[in-house]
C-alpha cells in the first residue's frame, strides 16, 4: 500500500533540533544562576529579619524575668507540676532536668557574671530564679527551623526529652544561631566563654554565621576564614555597651561593612 504524504507536511531537520537545544541551554545558562542568586538573596532576607525576631524575643525574656536565656529555652512551655506529658515535652521543667541552662543577668555586667552565672537548678535558692522557673511566661517564640542533638535535624516520633530540651533554632542555611556578649560567645547551653569572634560587639548579639556557615573561633578575636568576604549577619540589643543603634549588616549582598560602626 501506498502512503499518501500530505501537502505542506514535513519533519524536523537535525540542525533545526540543534538550534533550539542551543536556545533551550542559552536560556538555562542565564536563568539558572539568576534563580539561584534569587534564592540565596531570599535566605538572606530572611535570615537578618530572624536574628532580629531573636533578639527582640530575648529583650521581652528579659523584661519579664530580668535574665537573657539560652536560644533554646526561648520556645519552652511554662512550668506544669501535674498532667505532665512522659515524652515530648518542651517545658521549663524538662530543660532544668536535661541541660540546666546557664541564665544571663540583664542588670549585672558580663564581666562580673563570668563563672558566677546562676542556672535553672538555682530555683530553689534565689528569688528571681524562682519566679522565672514557676512563673515562666514563655513561650516567646516558635522555631521555623530546629535541631534536637547532635545530628537530629527534624522531630523523631518518639523524641528523647534531652533532645527536646535542645531545640537550637537554625539559620536558612541550616546552621544555629549564635548569641554572643561583648566579652565572648554564649554556649548553647547559655554558659559565657571568653572565646570571641572578630566581630568586636559590645552588646548582646545574635549571629547567623551566613551562606558559608563559617565563622572562626579563637581566643584572641575572630579570624575570619569566608572565602568570599564576611558573610555574617548579626543585630544587637540589650542595653550594656557603648553603641547606640540596632543594626546588622553584611558585605556579600548589602554592600555594608558590619565592621564599620
Amino acid at each position: 500500500m501506498r502512503s499518501i504524504k500530505k501537502k505542506g507536511q514535513r519533519g524536523v531537520t537535525l540542525t533545526e533540533l540543534l538550534v533550539v537545544l542551543a536556545i533551550i541551554g542559552l536560556l538555562a545558562t542565564i536563568a539558572v544562576p539568576v534563580y539561584v542568586n534569587k534564592m540565596e538573596q531570599a535566605k538572606f532576607n530572611t535570615a537578618k529579619h530572624e536574628v532580629i525576631e531573636l533578639a527582640n524575643v530575648e529583650e521581652i525574656c528579659g523584661i519579664f524575668h530580668g535574665f537573657y536565656v539560652p536560644l533554646c529555652m526561648l520556645d519552652d512551655l511554662p512550668y506544669r507540676s501535674q498532667n505532665r506529658p512522659t515524652v515530648g515535652i518542651d517545658d521549663v521543667e524538662n530543660t532544668r532536668n536535661n541541660l540546666n541552662p546557664y541564665l544571663i543577668s540583664t542588670g549585672v555586667p558580663i564581666y562580673d557574671q563570668m563563672d558566677h552565672q546562676l542556672s535553672l537548678s538555682d530555683a530553689d535558692s534565689y528569688v528571681a530564679v524562682n519566679k522565672l522557673y514557676y512563673s515562666w511566661q514563655g513561650p516567646f517564640i516558635n522555631f521555623k527551623r530546629y535541631y534536637m542533638g547532635l545530628g537530629i535535624y527534624v522531630e523523631p516520633a518518639d523524641p528523647d526529652l534531652g533532645n527536646v530540651a535542645r531545640d537550637y533554632p537554625l539559620d536558612p542555611w541550616g546552621n544555629p544561631y549564635i548569641m554572643l556578649t561583648e566579652l565572648g560567645y554564649v554556649t548553647t547551653q547559655g554558659g559565657i566563654t571568653s572565646t570571641k569572634l572578630q566581630h568586636v560587639f559590645d552588646r548582646m548579639t545574635i549571629l547567623s554565621m551566613g551562606p558559608d556557615g563559617n565563622t572562626e573561633y579563637s581566643t584572641t578575636g575572630i579570624t575570619s576564614i569566608n572565602p568570599s568576604g564576611d558573610d555574617d549577619i548579626w543585630v544587637h540589643f540589650g542595653a550594656s555597651g557603648l553603641a547606640p543603634e540596632t543594626y546588622y549588616g553584611s558585605g556579600s549582598f548589602s554592600g555594608n561593612n558590619p565592621r564599620s560602626n
